[in-house]
């Protein structure tokens, strides 16, 4: 590329022209975002709250059959999830309180390094939290005294969530990054 392309390619990226109409409809779009990721995240918390409940209804109707390993399952998703639930409700507290009168480029390029930085906790946290599960298991003495069976059922189900979290990860939350991003290009 000679000088003179480069200058001229320079000056026509520098002037870009964004209308006030064109800016409020992107402002719409990232509102638009906004909403869905806090449809996600309760939908989300209500589909893990239904979970909860229905394991406390198990305990009430099978006490003896529960098992203590069930116990210390949903002990260690409750407690390793806490974190993770905290920021993602702070993600969408910030995108929907966020004031675009003022520099909406830099208000969102804060968010979306927080946002991000909550979906990279959101993965590592579910593989923490998995691999403390396959401690507990095998270190749990009612784990180990049912059939092979059911060691193999606990665990294929435990490497499943392992598997499907980044997927579900860039289908539900990555998605309103990328369209936050192409917001900032």
């Amino acid at each position: 590329m000679e000088l003179d392309d480069f200058k001229t390619a320079w000056k026509k990226d520098d002037k870009r022209n964004i209308t006030r109409e064109s800016l409020q409809q992107r402002i719409n779009h990232i509102e638009k975002s906004g909403r869905k990721i806090r449809r996600a995240f309760i939908v989300e918390l209500a589909v893990i709250g239904a979970i909860f409940l229905f394991f406390v209804a198990m305990i009430f109707l099978f006490k003896e059959a529960i098992q203590s390993f069930m116990y210390k399952l949903v002990a260690i998703t409750f407690i390793g999830f806490l974190p993770t639930a905290y920021r993602l409700y702070q993600s969408q507290l910030w995108i929907n309180t966020m004031d675009y009168a003022t520099d909406i480029r830099s208000n969102l390029l804060a968010f979306l390094t927080y946002y991000k930085t909550t979906l990279k906790w959101y993965g590592w946290s579910s593989l923490i939290i998995s691999a403390l599960m396959f401690i507990m298991l095998f270190t749990d003495e009612d784990f180990l005294a049912l059939g092979i069976e059911w060691k193999i059922g606990t665990c294929a189900y435990v490497i499943l969530i392992v598997l499907l979290t980044r997927p579900y990860l860039r289908k539900v939350y990555g998605r309103h990054a990328r369209e936050y991003e192409k917001f900032l290009e």
